[in-house]
């Protein structure tokens, strides 16, 4: 099984094998720290979470551990900093977010996370151009991946149509075939 993270605030793991959905969760911020959403088969769960990022990591350990997933691969998006329009800061605090929910899931699994840029994962499994907009990618990603893995159309019908949903699956989809074509 292959978790992908798409880390931020809104944002999204998803939890495949062998290109169908087990589960996902997407989270975002509130006042009271991170409400998080569990899909799996059909069925919606709601969990508040505190206000520290590691809480959303230890949230997807804990499903691991009571599902007893034995993990293969873990895939976070990296964080890309544009040329022209270089903002360290964001960088530094989206880098720390994306390790504070990974390091939780590692310490589990005992499963290192890859990080992808998602220039290169959506590349490899949407065929776009690395210069492709973000609106143009985000909006690829909601049309394409559902199609790519078996369970996420109805996930996304019953809780939304959320872009950082579609991503998370296409960076677990895109360790996934790489994980598969690397076994070959």
């Amino acid at each position: 099984m292959i978790l992908g993270i798409d880390p931020g605030g809104p944002g999204a793991a998803v939890l495949i094998h062998r290109e169908e959905l087990c589960w996902s969760v997407d989270w975002r911020a509130t006042r009271r720290g991170w409400k998080a959403r569990l899909y799996r088969s059909g069925e919606i769960t709601h969990a508040q979470l505190s206000m520290r990022d590691s809480s959303i990591g230890g949230y997807l350990a804990a499903l691991l551990r009571i599902d007893q997933v034995n993990l293969h691969g873990l895939a976070v998006e990296d964080v890309f900093v544009h040329g022209k329009h270089r903002n360290v800061k964001t960088a530094v605090v989206i880098a720390r977010f994306g390790a504070a929910v990974a390091a939780p899931v590692e310490l589990l699994t005992g499963v290192s996370a890859q990080y992808v840029q998602a220039s290169e994962w959506r590349a490899s499994i949407l065929g776009l151009n690395r210069f492709t907009k973000r609106d143009q990618a985000k909006a690829a990603s909601l049309q394409f991946i559902p199609h790519l893995v078996s369970g996420l159309p109805r996930c996304l019908a019953e809780i939304g149509q959320l872009d950082h949903l579609s991503d998370a699956a296409g960076l677990a989809l895109w360790l996934e075939r790489k994980t598969h074509r690397a076994s070959i």
